[in-house]
């Protein structure tokens, strides 16, 4: 009404405006022409508001009855939930309890897709495969009924679920029957139609794809694109044949595009047949209803028939071998990265990265760059089209590789790599994995395919590209090598970079340092330690952090093996020099910690042990390079090997000695402390290292001696002297072969006197004729002195007084005149 009053007064006001022109004066044509046209409008004007205003009334009417069916169903939910808690079913809430929908019904070696609606107390609905009805009444949130099929029927008897998103049951028989609520949106999404023979093939067989890879909806979907023109057959019978034909066509090999678009008298045919055979048999079409095609089953006869002639063209003895012998193929290739791709957190990853040529990515580099190639290569295939693995080849006696998408940056392929064994595997190859993130990038903003439903990207970076896609496109422009937004990130990471690894450096040092002042570790090696922690640490938590920066922006291929490359060579860099101090300050702290034990770890074996440990970690950071530099680690080694064997030839020396201290360490024939003799030489063990062993003389001089020199002679070893021991001293006297035998053995016994009259000596000296040499006779005096003697002043007393001895009896000395050692405990 009001709209009507607005209308009324619109028209009162254009036909007074009328009249005013035209008593204003102007001229009788145009006054009634501009009349004409405010009377036409006003007319209009009047029209439109009735219009309006009728459909305000429905519109009201619709609410009204809206308003009184909500408060129904308010009411009958209420109600229901008040018989549901008195009958003692658990309900989470009045919404809980709606039967209204699809679901995936199953029980023992059967389902189906029942498809049910609720009015009040009643529920009715149908299922396929089977073609049945169902019928019941709700009670609670119970419903109990009848269902019945070709002739047969039976009851039910149906219970929800507390959250109403299944149900468990069983038929009249005993049997389990139970269900889960299918998503409204899935369910709308099935399928790709039927309208032509094409659309149900495909349609066909992108359910049954789907279904072998776990999709139990898209198995219920079969059904809907088959037809059988027998009747009377169980279910059972029916389930097989399906599956037989199913089994056929999966063998088949043909392109989408030639499949018929239409028919004749509602029927048509198209001839398939396994990919390098020349074997086909046909598929025959119907037009159920209009616009509705489907697949006509064949009788059981003449699948059998067509199973054997397939299996007389493959040459196989049975299905299984073919399935066997097509594994490697590209469309079991394909299989593999959709499925990988789908369940990538699932496991699903390393199915997928199998099927990918990574032999150009560094291998250090392959747990990020894999993941993002295999991004690269599923977005792409995402926006070319929906496609059935039937289009793509499974002859396993294929050879040219098998092109997914031409693009002028490149194509994504599938090729063939023969392995040692004879066999075949097929894989993106290295080419395509190069080219992909340039034919992305060229066709990123072209949406998905049709049949394509939006994925999770499989890497943090292309959920964060995709964010940013939305929110700040600018971002994600490649000005150079990189995106805005992976410069950025960079250059903040540079900029923290250098306080971070000195906090954690900091903090590094301050717990290794504080580790060792709880162990009681000396002071020198609290600051060797510390040491450890000076750049070699810092350089390795900065290629550290920069290389998960440079992983987790996921660049691409080509920058990544540059730049990835140079981070990890950083960190590998101040990764080796650290842990090699490390070990070194460890050695030394064992070394003083086994000097001061009674244990079987004595500083030979620490000493040893740590130049291995060198050895050894150098050599790790050579092949950890070679790995990041794509170097493959075996020839590294075998490199290392003959390097090693040159090195040993040119050095045998050197080599020999090292073999020498393997030999000292394994004999234990001595330890740090002991006085032994050998080689020519006698002392007290200081060190055994790498090539030498040093011993230190009484007199305060240090003697090297090699290793293989030690090894190969005889050592005697008179255990560690005590600490107040007397300190022995030897002494070789060469006199003139002139000299009377009798003049001889007064000096001997005159040499006895001398040692004894000495202030330091320890009685028991000896001296005698030890040998006749070749221009001297050579007289041995051994004695000791004291304990804490000082041995060079003892010494040379001892030799001034033999001179003046020997002057006084008239005995003249041989060259060389004399040789001796004196052995005592180190001077530190």
């Amino acid at each position: 009404m009001l709209f009507r009053a607005l209308a009324i007064v619109l028209t009162s006001a254009c036909l007074a405006a009328a009249q005013e022109q035209t008593e204003a004066g102007l001229s009788q044509d145009a006054a009634a022409s501009r009349a004409d046209a405010a009377i036409e409008e006003a007319a209009k004007a009047t029209e439109q508001a009735v219009e309006a205003a009728e459909e305000a009334a429905v519109a009201a009417e619709k609410a009204d009855a809206a308003t009184a069916d909500a408060s129904t169903a308010t009411k009958e939910a209420q109600a229901a939930v008040v018989a549901a808690e008195a009958s003692g079913a658990v309900v989470e809430n009045a919404e809980a309890i709606d039967w209204n929908g699809s679901w995936r019904s199953f029980w023992r070696g059967g389902q189906a897709l029942l498809i049910l609606k609720q009015e009040g107390s009643s529920v009715t609905g149908t299922y396929q495969p089977g073609d049945a009805t169902v019928t019941g009444v709700v009670e609670g949130v119970v419903v109990r009924g009848t269902w019945s099929q070709a002739g047969d029927e039976g009851g039910f008897e149906f219970a929800l679920a507390p959250d109403g998103q299944s149900f468990v049951g069983r038929s009249g028989n005993g049997e389990y029957w139970n269900g889960e609520r299918l998503d409204a949106a899935r369910v709308a999404a099935a399928g790709f139609g039927s309208n032509t023979p094409k659309a149900a093939l495909v349609s066909l067989l992108s359910a049954a794809n789907a279904a072998a890879a776990g999709d139990s909806f898209a198995e219920l979907a079969i059904r809907r694109y088959l037809a059988f023109p027998e009747t009377g057959e169980d279910l059972r019978s029916r389930n097989a044949r399906v599956a037989r034909l199913l089994r056929l066509l999966d063998l088949s090999t043909f392109r989408a595009i030639d499949l018929p678009e239409t028919g004749e008298a509602g029927r048509a045919t198209f001839e398939l047949g396994p990919d390098g055979t020349d074997w086909t048999f046909p598929v025959e079409f119907i037009e159920a209803d209009r616009d509705r095609w489907q697949i006509v089953v064949p009788p059981l006869e003449t699948i059998e028939r067509w199973e054997a002639a397939a299996l007389e063209a493959l040459a196989a003895e049975d299905f299984d071998d073919v399935a066997e012998a097509r594994r490697a193929t590209p469309r079991q290739t394909s299989r593999d990265f959709a499925a990988g791709t789908a369940a990538w957190s699932d496991g699903g990853a390393v199915l997928a990265l199998a099927t990918l040529d990574m032999s150009a990515i560094p291998e250090a580099l392959r747990s990020t760059d894999g993941p993002l190639a295999a991004e690269y290569i599923r977005q792409i295939i995402d926006r070319v089209g929906y496609s059935i693995w039937q289009e793509v080849p499974d002859d396993p006696e294929r050879r040219q590789p098998y092109v997914v998408y031409e693009h002028a940056l490149g194509d994504i392929a599938i090729g063939r790599y023969p392995q040692d064994d004879g066999t075949a595997r097929w894989l993106f190859t290295a080419e395509s994995l190069e080219a992909a993130p340039g034919i992305f990038e060229a066709m990123q903003n072209l949406p998905l395919a049709d049949g394509v439903a939006p994925t999770e990207p499989l890497t943090w970076a292309f959920k964060l590209r995709t964010e940013l896609k939305e929110n700040s496109p600018r971002l994600l422009k490649r000005p150079f090598l990189m995106e805005n937004w992976q410069w950025i990130a960079i250059a903040g990471v540079l900029l923290v970079t250098p306080v971070l690894s000195w906090v954690l450096v900091r903090l590094g040092r301050i717990a290794a340092t504080g580790l060792l002042r709880l162990g009681k570790a000396p002071q020198a090696t609290r600051a060797s330690m510390g040491a450890a922690f000076g750049w070699p640490a810092r350089v390795f938590a900065a290629g550290a952090m920069i290389t998960l920066l440079l992983r987790e922006i996921e660049l691409r291929q080509d920058v990544s093996a540059i730049g990835n490359g140079f981070a990890m060579l950083f960190m590998l860099l101040g990764g080796t020099l650290f842990i090699y101090r490390v070990v070194d300050t460890a050695t030394v702290w064992l070394s003083q910690s086994a000097a001061k034990t009674q244990t079987s770890i004595d500083g030979i074996a620490v000493g040893l042990g740590g130049g291995l440990a060198k050895v050894a970690v150098l050599a790790g950071g050579i092949v950890l390079a070679a790995g990041v530099l794509g170097l493959p680690y075996e020839g590294v080694i075998a490199g290392l090997g003959i390097g090693g064997l040159a090195f040993a030839i040119a050095s045998k020396d050197a080599v020999s000695n090292y073999i020498g201290a393997g030999i000292l360490m394994s004999d234990r024939s001595f330890r740090k402390g002991d006085l032994i003799e050998g080689g020519g030489q006698k002392g007290i063990v200081e060190q055994v290292g790498m090539r030498s062993t040093r011993l230190r003389t009484p007199s305060g001089s240090v003697v090297v001696m090699p290793n293989a020199k030690l090894s190969d002679g005889n050592v005697s070893n008179h255990g560690k002297p005590p600490k107040d021991a007397p300190q022995p001293i030897d002494l070789t006297i060469g006199v003139s072969f002139e000299t009377a035998r009798a003049k001889l053995d007064a000096f001997v016994e005159r040499l006895r006197g001398a040692f004894a009259a000495q202030p330091s000596a320890v009685a028991g000296a000896s001296a005698a004729l030890s040998e006749i040499g070749p221009s001297s006779l050579g007289i041995r005096l051994s004695g000791s002195f004291e304990a804490g003697a000082d041995m060079a002043a003892a010494r040379h007393k001892l030799l001034g007084d033999i001179v003046d001895l020997a002057k006084e009896m008239g005995v003249e000395f041989a060259v060389p005149m004399t040789k001796g050692q004196a052995v005592g405990p180190a001077v530190s």
